[in-house]
């Protein structure tokens, strides 16, 4: 059968084909029948535009395999699937092919034919492939895994013998010709080499780093190779002789190179060493071309004991009131520091009450002999003070130590007119405390704590604590107690809370009570009562009748160790003259309208837990429970970091009792100048809390937890709490606190940087977030902010329900203050916009739905970060995108910056 098939217009006759090209000449210039012409016709998003090959030139050990990953891209510069990609070893190289991507029954339904194949060793075509993979080489350690995104395509190659092997790859669909063909050259190095390992020495010392380079095949030195050391940051230090921050040290006939690190200045602290090991350019099959073989990192800890000493004081105490200091004194080194001596002196007008423990007083000035304080070990020394006279004064602590160790720090207090005993106001806040003025010993006494928000703006991250003399005994504290004011308090709010004390001495005893937020102490304010010696009834422990304003017996607030005792929260806006609540607020089974909120992020059950129940035939309990009592917990970190800069705090749980426990769980939560960077392995997140379940505890064997946090900004006192919560819901709260000092020169804060290792008992939080964390725009255009604006998403993808804060951190990058800075949010309709998870330094506010705005009124000076926090909550499976525009003073346009944002049914 014959088939004729028609075509309509015009045929080209053939042209003459092009002469051969011959090698050294130059081509003739093209005549009017050039040999190419252009084909016009449009081009599609889909197209090939480019791609990439990594790596373009590396080094390895003969015997390993290296892979290489090729990344497609379109013309709107994202990543293209299904794209064929060819890799072909060049004649007269070493080395084979060993493994690739291979094709799924999916990449076939979608219509993907390419077939990848390995054809020989040294041809193997492939396929960009449609999903995420994570090449896992078939280590434990997860450092070296490779991941494999969409529209990138890879194979893995080999050689047993020392040689270079060039590779082709060709991408077909790139229609440029001088982009469609890329090499990648691999140096296979006859080399196996041991990196010097981490090291602590004494500070003031020097230290020998070791590393060793042999040949595999018969473990020979690699003679006449070289190792560069080079001092890339931390403490300083030098190499010896010339005291040089970088040295090159060839590799001797043992196989060692050896470069000898001191210290300029016994500090305490890391030095980080940046180590590269370097095939010279006269070695054979070099070509005379030096070659860097490896690079590593490791790190010289100078040991040395440190001082570091902190006073917490109140703003304020009234004329004739009394108030408690603590003194905090710690050694943060890694060496006991000997004969530490503390003094304070008391400022003008101030008198010392009592001193625990017991001070030498001389004057205006204490002293406590310390002493031996072993690494990482805190003392406090409390000290209950009088204010005989009004008056503004530095109440200064200063520590001493062998071989010159010294810190100091002090606090402002100042004496004013007397207030009302139930009445402070400090700004913003208003603190009413309520309780008796008279008790006997042996009676528990009830205070009620009124907080209320006197300003025009939400208050988040409150924390209220209460320090209180020798004569009260609390259930679970010593000198003082504290704990988190849940939620948000709103314009106007009241929140009510309780604590109750013990009566234990006779005299005049006072408690402070402290409210602090992010931007420090809010509000203080002091209470104090008569103690009488009790009679034969409260002699024998039972309370007498309460006084006003005190709970009835039986019928106090259940207690959890380390936290003020709590009623149900009132959410009624206060009057100005709300009465004392009576004992019987703080107890009984809370409305629905009073229940206390669980923590943003936080599991129910899990946080902040609301009173237990209690009635008067069965009293609720008022100490710890047993499983507790038997655990000694306690959380430590360094005394002060610098912006931009991590801390490592670290939770250590002991049983001290006959018996192990089990089913404990440990909670981590941090204040908002810090964030989340690492954290021990078997965490899990919930919002902003890490969380710990410690299935057993052997008595006497400590456990340890560690969580890195990164200074997001300066702050006096920025705070790590741990909670250990027990299965019976009783918990213990204890907390470490330390200075944020600004950075000199200030760093860009920018979201979370790329790390390059993991300490073996940390790992990164989270540790499955595959896409970036972090958008971000600059303001380098004119007319535009001159700030560095970044989005932050820790929490991508997230299951509908769920809720979750994204931060917006704003950096100056000019050379002067930046004014009237307003940043405005479009939020995607997969989400609602959650107004209690949202703050910032000044006003935000949402003037039509799905846009959140958040003005600033205080200049941003010259390097320094602004954060701002958006709440949202999950409501449809999809994706969306976060818009974020920022204008200032004097911008013409605004600065744009975009995130996406998935939901996920699930």
């Amino acid at each position: 059968m014959l088939i004729a098939v028609v075509v309509s217009g015009c045929i080209t006759p053939a042209t003459t084909p092009p002469p051969a090209a011959v090698p050294g000449m130059v081509p003739p210039p093209a005549a009017s029948g050039e040999y190419y012409r252009e084909v016009p016709g449009p081009i599609l998003p889909g197209d090939c535009s480019e791609f990439t090959v990594v790596p373009q030139e590396t080094a390895a050990a003969v015997g390993t395999e290296v892979i290489l990953v090729a990344s497609v891209r379109g013309q709107d510069q994202y990543m293209l699937t299904n794209q064929r990609v060819e890799w072909t070893i060049m004649p007269g190289g070493v080395g084979a092919f060993v493994d690739f991507n291979r094709a799924t029954l999916i990449d076939y339904l979608v219509g993907d034919f390419t077939r990848p194949r390995k054809v020989n060793e040294h041809f193997v075509i492939t396929s960009t492939t449609r999903q995420y993979l994570r090449l896992t080489r078939g280590t434990v350690d997860p450092n070296d895994d490779v991941i494999i995104r969409p529209g990138q395509a890879w194979v893995s190659l080999t050689s047993p013998i020392e040689g270079t092997s060039v590779v082709q790859v060709y991408v077909p669909c790139v229609h440029s010709w001088n982009r469609r063909v890329q090499t990648a050259t691999i140096h296979w190095v006859d080399a196996q080499w041991t990196l010097p390992p981490p090291a602590i020495v004494p500070a003031g010392s020097r230290h020998k780093l070791v590393t060793t380079v042999t040949r595999q095949r018969d473990r020979s030195p690699c003679s006449g190779w070289k190792v560069r050391y080079e001092i890339t940051g931390g403490v300083t230090a030098a190499f010896a002789p010339e005291g040089s921050t970088s040295v090159e040290i060839p590799v001797d006939s043992s196989g060692q190179a050896a470069a000898e690190i001191y210290q300029t200045q016994p500090l305490g602290g890391s030095t980080q060493v940046s180590v590269q090991i370097i095939r010279p350019g006269d070695a054979p099959g070099a070509a005379g071309k030096q070659l860097i073989v490896a690079t590593g990192q490791t790190l010289v800890t100078w040991s040395a004991a440190q001082l570091a000493v902190r006073v917490n004081a109140p703003q304020t105490v009234a004329v004739g009131g009394s108030t408690t200091v603590r003194i905090e004194v710690n050694n943060p080194g890694d060496l006991p520091a000997e004969n530490v001596m503390v003094t304070a002196t008391l400022p003008a007008g101030f008198t010392q009450r009592s001193t625990t423990p017991v001070a030498s007083v001389s004057g205006n000035t204490l002293t406590w002999n310390i002493g031996r304080l072993n690494a990482h070990e805190m003392r406090t020394l409390d000290v209950v003070i009088e204010a005989s006279q009004g008056a503004t004064g530095s109440l200064c602590a200063e520590a001493q130590g062998a071989g010159g160790l010294r810190a100091q720090h002090c606090a402002t207090i100042s004496a004013g007119a007397a207030a009302p005993a139930t009445t402070s106001t400090a700004g913003v806040v208003e603190l009413r405390v309520q309780g008796p003025d008279r008790a006997t010993v042996g009676q528990e006494v009830t205070f009620v704590i009124s907080i209320t928000n006197r300003s025009t703006s939400p208050l988040g991250n409150l924390l209220v604590k209460d320090t209180f003399d020798r004569g009260f005994q609390h259930a679970v504290g010593q000198g003082a107690v504290e704990r988190d004011l849940p939620g948000t308090l709103q314009p106007g709010e009241t929140k009510t809370i309780g604590v109750v004390f013990k009566i234990v001495q006779p005299g005049r005893w006072c408690h402070t009570v402290q409210v602090s937020g992010p931007t420090g102490v809010l509000a203080s304010q002091s209470a104090c009562l008569e103690a009488q010696p009790g009679t034969s009834g409260s002699g024998s422990g039972l309370p007498s009748a309460p006084p006003s304003g005190a709970a009835q017996p039986g019928t106090s607030s259940t207690t959890s160790p380390g936290t003020i005792p709590s009623p149900p929260l009132s959410t009624t806006p206060s009057t100005g003259s709300q009465p004392p609540l009576s004992g019987q607020n703080l107890t009984g089974t809370p409305s629905p309208a009073t229940q206390q909120p669980t923590l943003p992020g936080a599991s129910p059950g899990v946080g902040v837990s609301p009173p237990s129940a209690a009635t008067p035939s069965q009293p609720a309990p008022s100490t710890p429970s047993p499983t507790l009592q038997s655990v000694d917990f306690k959380i430590t970190g360094p005394a002060s970091v610098k912006l931009g800069e991590s801390a490592v705090f670290t939770c250590e749980i002991t049983v001290t009792g006959p018996s192990a426990l089990a089913n404990l769980r440990l909670r981590c939560s941090f204040d908002e100048a810090w964030e989340p960077l690492r954290a021990s392995a078997g965490y899990q997140l919930e919002g902003d809390v890490i969380t710990w379940t410690l299935n057993t505890l052997a008595p006497n064997q400590p456990v340890r937890r560690q969580v890195e946090l990164r200074a997001l900004k300066t702050s006096d006192q920025a705070c790590c709490r741990g909670e250990l919560v027990s299965p019976d819901g009783s918990s213990n709260v204890q907390r470490a606190c330390v200075r944020i000092e600004p950075a000199a020169p200030t760093p860009t804060v920018r979201g979370r940087p790329p790390i390059a290792e993991t300490p073996p008992s940390i790992s990164d939080v989270p540790s499955t977030q595959a896409p970036p964390a972090e958008s971000s725009a600059s303001g380098e255009s004119a007319g535009t902010c001159p700030l560095n604006v970044s989005i932050i998403d820790r929490y991508e993808p997230i299951a509908i329900g769920k809720s979750k804060v994204v931060e917006f951190v704003l950096t100056n990058s000019g050379r002067s203050p930046v004014s009237d800075i307003r940043l405005a949010v479009t939020i995607p309709d997969r989400f609602a916009w959650n107004p209690d998870m949202t703050s910032g330094p000044d006003r935000f506010e949402s003037p039509s739905p799905g846009l959140v705005v958040f003005v600033t009124r205080e200049p941003l000076p010259a390097g320094q970060s602004l954060h701002l926090r958006l709440g949202l909550t999950a409501k449809k499976s999809g994706t969306g995108q976060i818009n974020a525009q920022v204008t200032c003073q004097g911008s013409v346009k605004p600065l744009t910056v975009t995130r996406e944002t998935t939901v996920v049914n699930r």
